[in-house]
Order: structure tokens, then sequence, then C-alpha cells
């Protein structure tokens, strides 16, 4: 589990000064848990399409990823 203010952290020093548009952008992580690390780097890629991809061991995590980016992305 990635604390939040980490994912945070990671998302925008990663994703934070990329430009609008362009490509499609491939984010995975390889140990999602439930979401956080995938929920941070959506939401620091405004303006680009993105395709999220998280991989876990566990399966009640993998559930609670989709629904934490499911219920954020109403």
């Amino acid at each position: 589990h990635t604390p939040g203010p980490v994912a945070e952290a990671l998302a925008a020093a990663t994703l934070g000064e990329l430009p609008e548009g362009g490509t499609v952008l491939s984010i995975l992580d390889p140990a999602c848990g439930t979401g956080v690390l995938l929920k941070a780097a959506l939401l620091h890629s405004a303006g680009q399409s993105v395709r999220l991809t998280g991989c876990d061991t566990d399966p009640v995590g993998l559930i609670l990823a989709e629904l934490r980016l499911r219920c954020w992305a109403l």
C-alpha cells in the first residue's frame, strides 16, 4: 500500500510537467493494492489520454482499486 502523500508526490514529479494532448499515456502499477498510486497518476495526467493497468496478488485489493477509480471518475 502506497501512502496517499507519497503517491501524490511521485505522480506529480513524474507526470506534472507533461504537455497536454499528444499520445496515450500507459501507466502500469505492478503491485497496485487498492489503487492509490493509479488514482494519483490519473489526477496528475489531466489533459492526457491515459490507459491505467494495475496488477496485484490480492483479489480484494484489485476490486477496491477498480471501485476507487470508477467512483472518482463519476
